[in-house]
């Protein structure tokens, strides 16, 4: 297997451990850890990325806040070992234990005698103005026997400092285990740094980072570290903390146990599950749904959501599949005008496919809850009124040509590209979404045992069934792509046939789909274990991720969700013949959450060439495909 490391650092040794079960390889050092509130750390070694470090939700601008850059020994850790919901890294003897709360970081060290080293970099996340940065040093509130080390950041408008914008408190406590007392010293130290993750990317990569302690160890300790715009909170969580800090850390340990149960001794199914846990938040609002990806998709998009709630569904997560696909339905009724959900409604450009996305995970939603016998249980009648009304007042907004559903620009999730390659138009799996939707109100009408909606729904699923398979189907088996907004065809091969499937299996035989996908195959395969986002001999393609230009992104660039799509469409098609597709990309999306990106997590994006992740290295939608993926496999 075709694989490259471009991530600029050295290889450790990685450990996976839930319960009696263990995966050992060679990976990157790099993980990251949520809170479920919001809030995320992530560590390297060294950082790659400005987007690594402890990074706390503020929930009234629905942004990222920057406190600690990162944690060092004197020596580089050799080993990392990723329990699901903690981290512990290790350096010869030397154990670094990291657990994120919904209050704190607790760092806990043991069989380590030196300096631990805490270096800031506060800042809201996209401020990269290095004018007008201020660190003032405190003594904290007593704590025990001895007192925190207070740290306030003020950010300026400029270096006149005639304008503060905003600040942070940050406190600093480190308690002895069993023996004698850290110590803190101030530092209080500039110095640069450069990101090689950030410059490949096309970003400037190069900051100077501060080195505000140094705290030496001589016994087994625990570094706490908090946070807030108010010193007053900052302080009751410091507190809290250290009051209950076993009791913490214990909640913390057990967690994953409780939450993977569902997997059984299926350890890649329960680190994908994790994964995808990790990134189900709640916010201060009760706002509950799924973070698309970290470092940076820190927020509800419809389309990524919509994707996620199948592996939800799987585990038995009713409530919360029911919770985003209510939340969503005053957008879908709005012609699907939001594609990212804000704290005021949603906002963002239209979606084409986000409304039958979850018109298909609300049709599957039901009809579990049927055969279960729970549906009045989860829907009143008025609700399933509500979701009739919203998907039947989307459909009226749509617009057709030759009986196919149309987009404009940029609507679909391939929504970057050379000038004029938006994609508008006819295209193959919005039709397949408008059946979808179809489907979804025929059920309904069922339910309410309407006679004529139900034969209205028929008739107009019928017709563009129709329609999609004489317009896009021919008779060499090929599956276009779609048709541009002047009527004329796209012959680009783009992966999305598989995704038509995905979503409307229905819309072809099993014999025509296993024609389309031999002809689609071989102008998108990678030898590696993966499908490219358009044909290699397109004039657009990229072979490797060209960064923030976006110019591989959906011209080149392999992503894992579709990839898994890939797999399972393969897989229940025909796994004979497509068996060794199937195990090419399974494999490719196992090492993946295994050993690449962030350890545990699934990637975004890699490269076409060869296996480099890139993008966000924890993605929801990538986990999820990869749940279903696999629990499809081992079930069959």
């Amino acid at each position: 297997m075709k694989t490259a490391e471009k991530n600029d650092e050295k290889t450790v040794r990685v450990t996976h451990q839930l319960g009696s079960m263990q995966r050992t390889g060679k990976g990157n050092p790099h993980f990251l850890l949520t809170n479920k509130k919001g809030n995320y750390i992530s560590f390297g070694s060294p950082n790659v990325s400005d987007f690594q470090g402890i990074f706390i939700f503020d929930s009234s601008n629905n942004g990222l806040f920057k406190t600690v850059q990162n944690i060092t020994l004197a020596k580089s850790p050799t080993s990392i070992k990723n329990y699901c919901n903690w981290v512990e890294r290790g350096t010869g003897k030397t154990r670094e234990r990291f657990y994120l709360s919904s209050n704190a970081l607790i760092y806990e060290i043991e069989n380590y005698t030196g300096a631990v080293t805490i270096t800031l970099d506060s800042k809201k996340l996209y401020d990269d103005n290095p004018q007008g940065r201020i660190y003032e040093h405190y003594k904290g509130p007593a704590i025990g026997v001895g007192k925190a080390h207070k740290v306030l950041y003020k950010k300026y408008a400029d270096d006149t400092q005639d304008y503060i914008q905003y600040e942070r408190h940050i406190l600093i406590a480190a308690v002895s285990l069993n023996g004698k007392k850290p110590t803190i010293k101030k530092i209080d130290t500039w110095r640069p740094t450069n990101y090689p993750y950030d410059q490949r990317r096309g970003m400037t990569g190069e900051r100077h980072i501060y080195d505000a302690v140094s705290i030496q160890i001589d016994s087994p300790s625990r570094i706490i570290i908090t946070s807030s715009h108010n010193p007053e909170k900052a302080e009751e969580k410091l507190s809290y903390v250290l009051e209950h800090q076993d009791a913490v850390i214990n909640a913390i340990q057990k967690y994953p146990g409780q939450r993977l149960a569902w997997a059984g001794k299926d350890l890649e199914l329960a680190l994908a599950t994790n994964a995808l846990d990790a990134l189900v938040t709640k916010l201060k609002d009760d706002r509950r749904g799924i973070f698309a990806g970290l470092p940076w998709f820190f927020q509800y998009w419809m389309r990524d959501e919509a994707i996620c709630l199948k592996a939800i569904l799987l585990q038995g997560q009713y409530g919360l599949l029911k919770e985003v696909i209510m939340r969503w339905l005053p957008d879908i009724a709005g012609g699907g005008r939001g594609a990212l959900s804000g704290k005021e409604g949603a906002i963002g450009l239209r979606t084409a496919d986000g409304p039958g996305l979850i018109a298909l995970r609300t049709t599957e939603l039901l009809r579990t809850l049927q055969k279960r016998g729970e549906l009045n249980h989860y829907f009143s009648k008025e609700e399933l009124i509500q979701l009739g009304e919203a998907f039947r007042k989307y459909l009226e907004q749509l617009t057709y040509q030759h009986g196919l559903v149309t987009n404009a620009h940029e609507e679909t999730w391939m929504d970057t590209g050379p000038d004029g390659d938006g994609r508008a138009g006819a295209r193959i799996e919005i039709q397949a979404c408008t059946l979808a939707i179809h489907d979804l109100l025929m059920l309904l009408a069922d339910l309410f045992h309407d006679g004529p909606e139900l034969k209205e729904q028929k008739k107009v699923r019928e017709d563009l069934l129709t329609a999609t398979k004489e317009w896009f189907f021919d008779k060499r088996g090929f599956l276009l792509d779609g048709f541009h907004d002047d009527g004329t065809s796209d012959h680009c091969v783009r992966p999305n046939i598989f995704l038509a499937w995905y979503i409307y299996p229905d819309l072809l035989s099993r014999e025509e789909w296993t024609r389309a996908f031999l002809n689609a195959l071989p102008a998108l395969w990678q030898e590696w274990g993966a499908i490219t986002s358009i044909a290699h001999d397109d004039s657009s393609y990229q072979k490797t991720h060209t960064g923030c230009d976006n110019k591989s992104y959906h011209h080149g660039d392999s992503w894992m969700f579709i990839n898994n799509i890939v797999a399972m469409a393969l897989f229940l098609t025909d796994p004979h013949r497509f068996h060794d597709y199937i195990d090419a990309l399974t494999r490719s999306a196992t090492d993946d959450l295994l050993f690449k990106g962030f350890i545990g997590h699934a990637s975004e994006i890699s490269d076409a060439e060869a296996q480099n992740p890139a993008g966000c290295w924890a993605q929801a939608w990538s986990a999820a495909t990869l749940i279903e993926l696999l629990h499809m496999m081992r079930r069959e």
